[in-house]
């Protein structure tokens, strides 16, 4: 199946990115962006941790999944002659 993925589980190299990559957006968004618009500075009670932790799972990582897998006619390919199967 071609939307299936060929290995199951996640390659340790998307979680240690996700791991970075999570808390970077919380901590722009949450330092950054929302002050500024907002006119309020960050609360850093029990919700911000748990919001700057959950952001590695539940947003990163499938971004970082996503972003990580090849694509069928991605850009890459673009210019190369396709690949005929011998059946």
């Amino acid at each position: 199946m071609a939307a299936a993925p060929s290995r199951p589980g996640l390659a340790p190299g998307v979680l240690a990115v996700a791991a970075l990559y999570g808390p970077a957006i919380w901590l722009v968004m949450s330092l950054a962006v929302i002050p500024l618009l907002g006119g309020r500075p960050a609360a850093f009670v029990f919700r911000w941790w748990v919001q700057l932790v959950g952001h590695i799972p539940f947003v990163a990582v499938p971004i970082v999944a996503m972003i990580s897998r090849p694509t069928v006619g991605s850009a890459r390919d673009a210019g190369r002659a396709p690949v005929a199967s011998g059946a």
